[in-house]
């Protein structure tokens, strides 16, 4: 698989995120799941498209909105929503079952799509809105 073709599939998959107006973090998973399984499995260019098609998704999603995924999936990536559940289990397997991301894997992606966007920064993302703020915790001294 080429360099050309994995920079592809992660602008659809962005394309995807922005379209469903789905959070920043997801797209930015996606690419991070997607190059687990082109390290540690065969994508080429026949299955890059199923491959990363599996990895754009939020947890509980209403039925509504699965379906509005699966619509999205079929116009960029050109993969049937039944093909993406017939291969679903293949892939977490391919995953070792593990959805866990480091934050190292994880956070220059992050910063990468933001930069495509024009934002300067996460906070300018994320807004002023209390409930995103992160305060740093005090740390207990051992007496």
């Amino acid at each position: 698989i080429t360099l050309s073709k994995i920079r592809k599939v992660k602008t659809d998959l962005l394309a995807i995120c922005e379209e469903l107006d789905l959070e920043i973090s997801t797209a930015a998973l996606a690419y991070a799941y997607f190059e687990k399984l082109s390290s540690s499995s065969p994508v080429t260019k026949e299955n890059r498209k199923l491959m990363a098609s599996y990895k754009v998704n939020e947890p509980k999603r209403p039925p509504g909105e699965f379906a509005a995924l699966m619509k999205m999936m079929t116009k960029h990536m050109d993969v049937s929503a039944k093909d993406i559940k017939e291969h679903e289990f293949q892939v977490f397997s391919l995953l070792d079952f593990n959805l866990y991301i480091a934050r190292q894997e994880f956070l220059p992606h992050f910063d990468q799509i933001l930069y495509r966007q024009d934002y300067l920064n996460v906070q300018e993302y994320l807004g002023e809105d209390e409930f995103y703020s992160v305060t740093p915790q005090a740390r207990k001294t051992a007496e």
